[in-house]
């Protein structure tokens, strides 16, 4: 069997998180508008504003503004889990234990 390597020249330009980010916006608040006639809407009990130009932080900065935790400087999972304990996050019993990538792939 002959060896064939395929090749392309495109090079994707630009800020492509950016583009996939103003997409997933667009889609939603759009989505939410054409059904609702409105970007706001109720979940759980919550209201939500839809309307585009939403607020971008990353999920580190989301936590740490929201709980006061640092994610950013935990390094490692028992350090992680004995933060969300403090602060009364109910964890699963298997939380405490760290994921083996090895034992599941064999």
């Amino acid at each position: 069997m002959s060896k064939f390597k395929l090749t392309s020249s495109y090079k994707p330009t630009g800020d492509q998180p950016e583009a996939i980010k103003q997409l997933t916006e667009g889609i939603i608040s759009g989505a939410a508008n054409e059904i609702l006639g409105t970007y706001e809407v109720e979940w759980l009990g919550e209201k939500i504003d839809l309307t585009p130009g939403w607020r971008r932080l990353t999920m580190v900065d989301a936590v740490k503004e929201y709980t006061g935790l640092d994610f950013g400087a935990i390094t490692d999972d028992a350090e992680a889990v004995k933060a969300a304990e403090g602060i009364g996050v109910e964890l699963a019993e298997t939380a405490d234990a760290v994921f083996d990538f090895a034992k599941v792939l064999g």
